[in-house]
């Protein structure tokens, strides 16, 4: 996984690179790592490990209370990074891994609450006006190039996420 966009972190992005400038839930931004771990939290499952940069395995262990995650490489910038030798790397994630399922119960699945408000903001207007096509999406009126969403829960608020994204992501000016 990958930091958010604007983060440091290797590549970092959100979801689709170079469309979604930031997407927040509940006023918190978010990346991969989060969503795979609240969708998964949405059925009761924890996300009990995360592996990539030295930045997103801070990020996670901040925001993820519980999690185990295995640093790859360390992040020098955006398109560099010192990585580690994937004999090591290979070794650090199969005993974290163990380590993470044994640990299973005492990590709490990802929950956002509800409602649950999400803030996209897309590299362009015309990105935004697209998304709107998705019911329940509705534009900033100030920000011609966010637009916000909120559902009664995780799952729904990612599936609107993901048509938006659908419908909006691969327009480019």
């Amino acid at each position: 996984y990958h930091c958010p966009k604007g983060f440091k972190g290797i590549i970092s992005h959100t979801f689709f690179y170079g469309a979604v400038l930031d997407a927040k839930i509940n006023g918190v931004s978010f990346g991969e790592a989060d969503i795979v771990g609240h969708v998964a939290g949405h059925f009761g499952t924890p996300l009990v490990m995360v592996t990539g940069d030295d930045c997103l395995a801070a990020r996670c262990q901040q925001l993820m209370p519980g999690v185990h995650t295995v640093a790859t490489k360390e992040c020098i910038g955006n398109g560099t990074a010192i990585c580690r030798h994937p004999s090591l790397t290979a070794v650090d994630i199969e005993k974290t891994a163990e380590a993470a399922v044994r640990d299973r119960a005492n990590i709490k699945p990802l929950r956002a609450g509800s409602p649950v408000r999400l803030e996209l903001t897309l590299a362009s207007a015309t990105m935004a006006q697209l998304a709107c096509n998705i019911s329940g999406f509705k534009a900033d009126p100030e920000r011609h190039n966010t637009v916000h969403y909120e559902g009664k829960d995780f799952l729904e608020v990612y599936t609107a996420f993901v048509s938006a994204l659908r419908q909006s992501a691969y327009f480019k000016d």
